[in-house]
């Protein structure tokens, strides 16, 4: 797996920092099984982030999306989530990717 960390995020806290705006760098599992996203995104919550920047694989874009709308961390409750470029196209597909491991474990 090819490496792709986002190189901007060191420039951009010290961006923030010089404009007084708290960053909070948290890193969510790269494997997600047997692993709940809840505590991670209410962690954010808990300190009322509301700009999130992901760096993460389609997996776990998955699960932190799906439990980031349980949670109301969504656009119309006031939260804004930069996701990354490298995602497929269909990463949000879950009926897709249950399907396909569904018919993986048969």
């Amino acid at each position: 797996m090819v490496k792709k960390y986002t190189e901007y995020i060191s420039h951009l806290q010290d961006l923030l920092k010089k404009n007084n705006i708290e960053l909070t760098n948290r890193k969510f599992p790269r494997e997600r099984a047997g692993v709940s996203m809840t505590q991670y995104l209410e962690e954010l919550k808990g300190k009322n982030a509301r700009i999130i920047i992901a760096d993460m694989y389609d997996p776990a874009a998955r699960a932190v999306m799906c439990e980031a709308f349980h949670l109301e961390m969504t656009a119309d409750k006031g939260y804004v989530w930069f996701l990354p470029l490298w995602l497929s196209p269909n990463w949000y597909d879950t009926d897709f990717y249950n399907q396909k491991t569904a018919s993986n474990n048969k």
